[in-house]
């Protein structure tokens, strides 16, 4: 298989050659000389047209490997951000909760230091009531005489 496009445009190519060749009217000799040289120049040129698309391919396949590495790098970058995110959205439900649970805290204190107050006071009013109850009875202290 050559290298052109299609067999025909190589053949083509010849059939000019040796157009040229035959109609300059030189000899024999120099005429195969020359279509020898024409010859070693198309494979030469046929050689580092190969060796061209060689190199062409083998910068396709590296290209087109570090494309593949730089998409295999964006997603774990984008994996590794989701996850940072996943972290830090934790850590902040976390904080919440904690400041949740400590203001929760703080008002059961001050409920309780309010509730302990009320039953402070409602013990000093009902002691006091209660003193009043007994210094409005008469004194039932008696002692009982016996009769005899």
């Amino acid at each position: 298989m050559f290298i052109f496009g299609n067999e025909s445009k190589f053949a083509e190519m010849i059939e000019k050659t040796f157009k040229k060749v035959f109609c300059a009217g030189d000899s024999d000799q120099s005429k195969i000389l020359t279509l020898t040289e024409q010859i070693e120049k198309l494979k030469a040129e046929k050689i580092s047209l190969k060796e061209s698309v060689e190199k062409s391919q083998d910068e396709y396949n590296a290209l087109k490997k570090k494309k593949d590495l730089e998409e295999m790098e964006i997603k774990h970058l984008i994996r590794m951000k989701e996850e940072k995110n996943k972290l830090e959205l934790e850590q902040e439900k976390v904080k919440m909760e904690k400041s949740f649970q400590d203001k929760t805290m703080e008002l059961q204190k001050n409920n309780h230091e309010e509730a302990m107050k009320l039953v402070v006071e409602g013990k000093k009013d009902l002691q006091e009531i209660y003193s009043q109850i007994l210094s409005r009875l008469p004194n039932v202290n008696m002692t009982i005489k016996q009769n005899s």
